[in-house]
Formats: structure tokens, sequence, C-alpha cells
């Protein structure tokens, strides 16, 4: 962790390692700082590191689990500086399609398909329809830091442990107590005295009741039958620079979301680095698929990821962008590893630095329609689930431009995620309800295209 303070307000902030000399934003002031090159030692007291504003301790919960947590000031990535056009023609992707994979679609339909006999079903109509096709549905979520996940797996059990056993109106005690785990789960670089009320905590914890999501089983070695993913996350780096591979832990017997082969969905494939290794991070894909596991709506499929924080549409996710490049060569390289299966769906969370460039935030609403269309060109007319950003400040010109989209092509949805969380980053009950409400949408959306 670096110790820095911000020039402009004052504010001590706690930045991870990996983005030691990047540029960016104080999440107090908004004043423009430089994360500095020399990672400064933090002291240690009786075993403990600590610092002002950014504090490492270990936390004993009651049932026995030892939770790490990092309690820091938010630092918000360097944003780019070009946008796309709004006049941006369509560009399909130069990334060969594995022909057992491809998809057709009719684009005077919009939603219809035609089905060749080489070509598998773009939208099965239903599990049994899928379980008959013997194919495997792959979703693809794509975007930045939220998608990436920076939510702790211990955050989770902390709350889960926290609910009580009945569907009532929480007592005065139960609800201070769950606000208390809430805090436990903030997401990344965010501080819990600061970045999170109670309006907020009762909103996550209110929305994470009425869910119905089951999270007795949930541990760091949980996984969901019939679920898999394969992770691709980077450290941040400006779309101008050659992008380097992704992240991944290598070294000894690491954990399967460290790593970017196919494995089996639990939490774990979220952020993580080299001195935070042992804690376990998640994104939406935690909520997704137990939300799928619980409504037994697939038996059977698999998650791309492709997420850097701090990444924006107009420059990392453009035509010929570094991401966008990628979002077409994993998800390629995802379906040639699982020959019977096809792209049933994309997840898109982003939009959190295309707010801070004037043309990137006019642009998006083109931007990310161009993407979709794009997409659907190469995989077929598959439903996309867009993760709204929230209405604050400069981002409510991107939940704005989202929602336009979402109303104008077809077979898009939107997930609500405004009054879940008050820092950039979502907490550990944000994510698993932002992840259960993108389940249900792109279950709807299939059910929808499948009546057509």
């Amino acid at each position: 962790m670096i110790n820095y303070t911000c020039p402009h307000c004052g504010k001590d902030l706690g930045i991870r390692a990996q983005y030691a000399g990047q540029k960016g934003k104080c999440n107090h002031c908004g004043g423009s700082i430089t994360a500095p090159a020399k990672i400064s030692s933090l002291p240690e007291v009786d075993g403990q590191v600590t610092e002002r504003s950014g504090i490492r301790f270990s936390l004993l919960m009651g049932s026995g689990i030892c939770i790490t947590l990092v309690l820091g000031v938010g630092f918000m990535l360097a944003r780019p500086t070009q946008a796309i056009t709004r006049s941006a023609p369509v560009i399909k992707t130069q990334v060969p399609i594995p022909r057992t994979s491809a998809l057709v679609g009719r684009a005077d339909t919009g939603r219809r398909l035609e089905i060749a006999s080489n070509h598998v079903y773009a939208i099965p109509p239903s599990s049994s329809i899928i379980a008959a096709l013997n194919r495997i549905p792959i979703f693809v979520l794509a975007g930045q830091s939220n998608a990436e996940g920076n939510a702790r797996l211990g955050g989770l059990i902390g709350i889960r442990d926290a609910l009580p056993n009945h569907d009532g109106p929480l007592t005065s005690r139960e609800r201070t107590q769950l606000r208390a785990a809430y805090r436990l789960g903030t997401g990344d670089w965010c501080n819990p005295a600061e970045d999170y009320s109670d309006e907020a905590a009762d909103a996550s914890i209110d929305a994470l009741r009425a869910s119905g999501l089951d999270l007795s089983a949930v541990s760091d070695d949980y996984t969901i039958n019939g679920a898999s993913m394969a992770a691709y996350r980077w450290r941040f780096q400006e779309a101008s620079e050659p992008l380097g591979p992704p992240y991944q832990h290598a070294v000894g017997d690491p954990h399967t979301g460290h790593t970017t082969v196919n494995q089996p969905l639990g939490p774990g494939f979220g952020v993580w680095d080299d001195d935070d290794a042992e804690i376990f991070f998640y994104g939406p894909e935690l909520g997704f698929g137990l939300r799928l596991a619980q409504s037994s709506a697939l038996e059977e499929y698999s998650m791309v990821k492709v997420a850097m924080g701090g990444s924006s549409l107009s420059a990392h996710w453009a035509p010929n962008g570094t991401l966008r490049r990628e979002l077409y060569k994993r998800t390629n390289d995802h379906l040639s590893t699982l020959p019977e299966s096809y792209v049933a769906g994309l997840i898109w969370f982003q939009g959190f630095n295309d707010q801070f460039d004037e043309s990137a935030t006019e642009a998006y609403e083109d931007n990310l329609t161009q993407l979709i269309r794009e997409f659907r060109t190469t995989y077929g007319e598959v439903p996309v689930v867009i993760v709204q950003a929230r209405k604050v400040g400069g981002l409510s010109l991107i939940a704005d431009a989202q929602h336009t989209v979402a109303n104008t092509l077809d077979s898009v949805a939107l997930v609500e995620s405004d009054g879940l969380s008050e820092c950039f980053h979502y907490d550990a009950a944000s994510q698993l309800i932002i992840g259960q409400r993108g389940a249900d949408a792109m279950v709807k959306l299939l059910n929808e295209m499948t009546e057509e």
C-alpha cells in the first residue's frame, strides 16, 4: 500500500502498489494527483500494519473467520482524453471467429435469427432447449473496475452471519448489527467512515434481504454447480500503450480465480495482488451465478470476464482499442476451449471514467450503441444487460446515455445500481444485488426473445 497525502485537500490516501507512478484524481477533492513511484513501507505495530487513514488489520469474526481489511480512501484512475466521433462507423472485428461457434442474425428483424446447418441457435428458448441442443451458453462480462470486482468475500460472510432468520421488519439492534457488517464489506479503496452512509447501508441490506439469495454455503472454496469462468484482468495502463498480458498468479498453487484458466465459478474472480492474495474479491458474477443456481434457469453455463480498472469506452474500448480487441480475442479463445458453446449474452459494467472528458461523455451513447451492434454482428443478436451508472455528478450524464441506449436498441435491459453505494467501488452486498438483478434481466430477455 502506498502512503500519499493529497497536495490539494491534505487528505491521506491509501493506494494499491500496482498503481505506483500513475496519474489520477483524489476521491475527496477531485484534484489531479500522481501516485508516488516509490512505495513507502508502513510501520508495524504488534504485527499489524497501520497508516493514518488507510488501515490494514485482521478481525476475528464470531464464527472464527479471520478477515483482513484494507480501509483506504479512493483513488480515481487517470482518464483518457480522446473520444470517438459521434458518426463513427461500425467496424467489424478482424479476429477470426471459430466456425463451430459462429452465429448468424438477420439485420432486418433485430431479434429473429436465421439458423444455418453449421451454426448453433443464438438464443435457445429455455434450459430444456439448451439441454436438447447440448450447447453451453457463455455470458461475457466486460467493463472497468466494478466489472473486475472490488468486493471482499469477508464482507459478504459478515453480512450473511448478521442476517436474521426471519422476513419481518428489522429491529433496531438487528439493523445496527447489519450496518456494521455492511461496512466490513466496503469496496476496495473506499473508506467506511466517509463513503458509506446509513442510508446506503440500509438500501443494500434491504435489497439483499428482498433478493432471496441463499448465501448459506458461500465460502472461499465455494463453487456453483455447472458454472465456470475465465477471468482476464489488467492493471491500468493508458489506452495508447501496448497492452501487456492479463495478470495472474502462476506461482505455487494459486486460487482458481487468480489465473486465466476456465475454472468453477465462485468467489475470487475479482481484483487481487501479491500483497493481498489471501483476500478473495468478487464482482457481479457471484450474484449472477447464485441467482441462476437458485432459479435453476440453466443447468450449465460459462462466463468470460474482460476488465481493466480505469478503462474508458472512448479509448480502451473504442474500435481497435486495446480492450475492444481483447474482448473478441478472449471470447473466441473461450469458445474454442468449449467447442459445444455459443455466446448467449453480454453484461456491460462501465462508465465511470468517461464522465471526466466532455467529448467522451457526449459520445457515450453513440459509442455504446456501436459496441453493442458490433458485438451482435460478431456473435448474433444476443441480449445485452447494462449496469446503469449511479446518478450522481457527472455520472448522471453517463446514466442517461445508457438509459437511451437501452430504450433504443432491441433486447437491451438496464440494471439499476443507484443508491446502493456512495463510493465508486461497490461493496460486498451491492455487487451481489447487481449480479442478481443482472441475472434476472438476462433470463427475462432470453425468454422474451424466445417468445418472438
